[in-house]
């Protein structure tokens, strides 16, 4: 009878002895199976079995309950690698309330050194049988592989004894739908997937009748450390609780909650990187679909109090997202669309910030991030940045069907506290900038990154293209290697790799610049529109220390005025190019002032060409018709430069030398001066310039004119005068040329070459000495060559010359009026007669002028001189007197007659030219003041009409 109640059951039962006692039936070497080959196996030594009491009176058999002691169950197939597996030491207590239903009051047994407890209500025991895990190998149901479930539990170590507690509600027909808790405790275990002390697991299951779902419950599951091939944790606890939602069909919503003290991932298996978390949190409800692993939603919120990788820290992170499996169009399959492809069938937003972000060379303040993924568009609805006092916000979108991202940026921020991020090259460039508050930054970016199967792109020659920038920038107190700036402001953008700044504007305290700015990142041509009133001289920056005393030729109280463009390349030094114009006012130029220049400028290929440049000084105005600076050269040339500027002034402007050579010449009125020729830059013995000038009222060292034309041809280190024509000293007309050497380290060597005639006496002396022209007269004609001298050195004089006096009246000059006395004494009256004629040539040497052959041809006597005189007026000579010599129609005959007493009228002088001293060599001279005649008297002329006498011109 108890074995057919029990194979009504599924249950085959054998004993060898079956005994009738107080407790009901004892059972001896009980066996219990299932029908099938292979089933699971309980045996147990002694067993009680308890029929209904009720059932019995009526005179039927049914199975009340189990007493099982020391019991063993075994279950799996056995194999050479795995034998069965066996629970034993059960002590149970099963009842049979029904016939298809049984109760574990008590189930206590001992599994691999578990300890395992189950209490519980199964309906349809019977299909237990039929469990993967239980069911027979020849059965239908698929085959459980006991082989590697043994070599996972044979790697299964714990140092104490795990327990696990079960109690279990529900159909065996649907062991997923069973029903009741489940708790499982170790307190130290080691496994291939890790180690882990202080686990503890609980899990609830449970099921509303209005719900339709495979599985429900709630796990709570602890930890205190665990240790995994992904990373390490304290202090671990996950729970998950599931929410009946009546409105979801074959779907679960649950509650998760994972906490942890610290959490450090590592690990090579998986795509994350090593990361330490403290005090994380995460928190939230997902929906769980029976057919898919993945949450069909899901809202989750996620904390850490810190979070460190490698050499960077977030503090206070906290982020929530949330998603949602929905319908899309785009098609999932698509190839295209690489790793999105698995983000198509959801939609969902996230929040993100945390309080700071530290790493060795980064320092980065409170950030705040929210967007929204709605396939195929990607937004950044907000991004805040703190970094290092300054502020960055954001918001962009991405489209993954078109690969076009888009970016709205505002920034506060100070690149100077990023710089250390940057290259080395940009590093020196942000080092040539400084500021002192953050520049306001703000833009629009826009591009096409590279398909999303290309795992390699070039970003260059792929993405640069599609680049694309637009927006503004403002700055205050700044600089620009050293150059200050009161404020600067401009837009800028950048499309088809090309970029335009329109319209910087830039302010100093003298004036304001604007700039235009393209530059080409393909070809790397530039172009500038420049307009400025800046002082030029700060563009020294761009100009090598070894040539700052370039920027000190000038000054400016006002900066010009200067439009202009420049363009270039910055790969090529060579097409840098420039044109404008500049106007400038009240300039210095080597200490001399000037009103204003205006000029059109144009550089290409390393020359500045300036095109009718026009100077002005007061009313005088200087102009050319172009101007050329050679910067490979180092050269100005000047083309038809004209000026009614004093020459002194200009030359003043253009270099020492230049007005050292021409300050003797000095006009009493400006000249009309032609320029041409070019001057070095940087050698001032380098130049040739041709100087045509005409002008009135000349002085150059003793000499006067009244006017003046000539050509100075300043070559090297030489000048030169030629062509020289002028008229002056009344009638009087010159010309010749002069040279001068710049070379001899002391002075400057020079010689000249001036021949003249019909000049007026009177009028020379008075130039050189006013008050001794009174009582002169005569015309002279002449030439004068100097073949060498120096301004240094006076005793180094050499030349020649000649002079040739016409109705001259020269007794007043001390040198010749010093025989005036003498001839007065022998021919009375005739001391004061006018020289018809004074003739004679003369040579320089060593700064002394000899002469052989002067005379002097009065009325009455004729006067041979010969002799030296030196610069210093030191008079050296021999004069020999022949009387009447020519005295019309007799004078020859009387000369011949006194010719054997001529000897006795020769005299030597001595002294100086202003104070001669005459001595005779034969007789003495006559008293000083002797007598003369009624006759002599009235023949002598009026004190007032005889010309004073006046010192020669020191030579």
């Amino acid at each position: 009878m108890v074995r057919k109640s029990l194979l009504e059951r599924g249950i085959r039962i054998e004993f060898t002895t079956l005994r009738l006692a107080y407790k009901g039936l004892i059972a001896s070497d009980l066996r219990l199976s299932g029908t099938e080959p292979k089933s699971p196996v309980f045996t147990s030594p002694e067993t009680e079995i308890h029929l209904h009491v009720r059932q019995l009176l009526k005179k039927q058999f049914a199975l009340d309950f189990l007493k099982i002691q020391n019991g063993s169950l075994e279950f799996g197939p056995a194999s050479a690698n795995a034998p069965r597996l066996i629970v034993h030491k059960v002590q149970a207590e099963i009842h049979f309330p029904r016939t298809n239903e049984i109760q574990l009051h008590e189930f206590n047994a001992e599994f691999r050194g578990a300890k395992v407890i189950v209490t519980g209500n199964i309906t349809n025991f019977q299909e237990i049988r039929n469990w993967p895990i239980f069911a027979s190998t020849n059965g239908p149901k698929k085959k459980f592989d006991f082989e590697k479930l043994q070599q996972q539990l044979d790697k299964i170590q714990t140092s104490e004894s795990p327990v696990l507690e079960a109690h279990l509600k529900g159909d065996a027909r649907f062991p997923f739908e069973l029903q009741g808790e489940v708790s499982l405790k170790v307190p130290s275990v080691k496994t291939p997937w890790g180690e882990m002390t202080g686990f503890e697991a609980v899990s609830s299951m449970h099921r509303p009748k209005d719900v339709q779902i495979q599985k429900f419950g709630d796990v709570d599951i602890k930890a205190k450390e665990a240790l995994t091939p992904w990373g390490k944790a304290t202090d671990l606890k996950l729970v998950i609780k599931y929410n009946p939602d009546r409105s979801l069909t074959n779907s679960v919503a649950a509650d998760v909650l994972f906490q942890a003290a610290s959490l450090d991932l590592e690990s090579t298996n998986l795509s994350v990187p090593k990361i330490a978390l403290k005090n994380l949190d995460v928190s939230g409800t997902l929906i769980q679909a029976s057919t898919n692993p993945i949450p069909s939603q899901a809202k989750l919120k996620i904390k850490a109090s810190s979070a460190i990788q490698g050499e960077q820290e977030v503090k206070n992170f906290e982020t929530a997202f949330q998603f949602t499996r929905e319908e899309s169009q785009l098609d999932q399959g698509d190839p295209a669309l690489g790793f999105w492809s698995k983000l198509v069938p959801y939609k969902g937003s996230w929040d993100l910030k945390f309080t700071s972000l530290t790493r060795t060379n980064l320092q980065l303040g409170k950030v705040l991030l929210s967007g929204n993924w709605n396939a195929p568009n990607l937004h950044i609805e907000n991004l805040e940045a703190s970094l290092y006092d300054g502020k960055i916000k954001a918001s962009g979108s991405l489209n993954i069907t078109s690969r076009t991202v888009e970016l709205t940026t505002e920034s506060k921020l100070d690149p100077k506290r990023i710089e250390h991020l940057l290259s080395a090259s940009a590093q020196r460039w942000m080092s040539k900038y400084t500021w002192e508050k953050a520049p306001d930054l703000n833009g629009k970016l826009s591009l096409r990154l590279p398909l999303w199967t290309n795992t390699q792109p070039d970003w260059a020659a792929e993405v640069a293209p599609t680049l694309t920038l637009s927006g503004a920038f403002k700055v205050g107190m700044a600089s620009y290697r050293k150059v200050d700036v009161l404020n600067a402001n401009g837009s800028f953008s950048l499309s088809n790799q090309v970029w335009r700044l329109p319209d910087i504007q830039a302010a100093r305290p003298e004036g304001n610049l604007s700039l235009g700015l393209v530059v080409d990142e393909v070809t790397k041509d530039f172009y500038f529109d420049v307009d400025s009133t800046l002082d030029p001289l700060i563009a020294r920056i761009i100009i090598p220390s070894e040539n700052e005393k370039a920027w000190q030729f000038a000054k400016f109280s006002k900066p010009p005025h200067i439009k202009a463009r420049i363009w270039g390349s910055f790969e090529d030094g060579s097409r840098l190019g420039a044109e404008g114009t500049i106007d400038v006012t009240n300039i210095t130029v080597r200490a001399i002032d000037y009103d204003r220049i205006v000029a059109q400028v144009r550089y290409t290929n390393m020359v500045i060409e300036v095109t009718e440049p026009r100077i002005h000084k007061g009313e005088d105005l200087a102009q050319a018709r172009e101007i050329k600076v050679d910067l490979d050269k180092k050269t100005v040339a000047i083309v038809d430069g004209t000026t009614t500027i004093d020459p002194l002034i200009v030359t003043a402007s253009i270099s020492d030398h230049a007005f050292d050579a021409i300050k003797p010449y000095h006009f009493a009125t400006v000249p009309k001066v032609l320029v041409n020729g070019w001057i070095s830059m940087t050698r001032i013995e380098s130049v040739d310039l041709t100087f045509d000038v005409e002008g009135e009222n000349l002085k150059w060292l003793i000499f006067q004119v009244d006017a003046i034309k000539g050509q100075v041809h300043w070559l090297n280190e030489g000048l030169s005068l030629t062509n020289i024509v002028a008229s002056g000293y009344k009638s009087g007309h010159f010309g010749g040329w002069a040279l001068f050497d710049f070379r001899p380290k002391h002075g400057t060597d020079y010689q000249f070459s001036v021949a003249f005639n019909d000049m007026d006496v009177p009028a020379m002396v008075h130039s050189v000495k006013p008050d001794s022209a009174k009582k002169l007269d005569g015309l002279l004609d002449g030439l004068l060559v100097m073949t060498y001298a120096n301004t240094s050195d006076t005793n180094v004089f050499q030349g020649y010359g000649r002079l040739n006096l016409r109705d001259g009246f020269i007794w007043e000059i001390p040198v010749f009026g010093v025989f005036s006395p003498v001839i007065n004494a022998i021919l009375p009256g005739f001391g004061k007669s006018k020289a018809k004629a004074a003739a004679g040539h003369f040579v320089i040497t060593n700064s002394v002028a000899s002469t052989d052959d002067l005379e002097i041809h009065a009325s009455a006597v004729r006067l041979l001189y010969r002799g030296s005189v030196d610069l210093n007026q030191n008079l050296e000579a021999s004069v020999e007197a022949e009387l009447l010599r020519d005295t019309p129609l007799v004078g020859k005959i009387i000369s011949l007659v006194f010719m054997p007493f001529s000897k006795l009228f020769e005299y030597t002088v001595t002294g100086t030219l202003s104070d001669p001293q005459l001595h005779a060599k034969y007789l003495p001279l006559p008293k000083k003041g002797g007598t003369k005649s009624k006759e002599d008297k009235s023949e002598e002329p009026k004190p007032e009409e005889i010309p004073a006498v006046a010192d020669p011109p020191k030579q």
